[in-house]
């Protein structure tokens, strides 16, 4: 999931940071939604901060979803 900065507000989210994570010129951000746990890369220069609400943008077409039990395979 990445976070953009052209969006359509189909595919917004208000989400609460869990942790946060940088590497390079990305951050990974985890997140919950539901009884389900997310990672999402974000641009460096993000204001995502852990125990803080950020909007996320979703662009549907760079989504991958895995199952949660190992094997982990990729469901779409």
């Amino acid at each position: 999931i990445e976070f953009l900065k052209e969006y359509s507000k189909e595919y917004v989210m208000d989400v609460n940071v869990e942790l946060t994570e940088p590497i390079g010129s990305v951050v990974y951000i985890q997140f919950q939604l539901g009884n389900n746990s997310f990672i999402a890369q974000v641009d460096s220069h993000t204001k995502a901060k852990r125990g803080k609400k950020i909007p996320l943008y979703f662009e549907m077409s760079k989504v991958h979803l895995f199952e949660s039990d190992p094997p982990h395979k990729s469901i779409g």
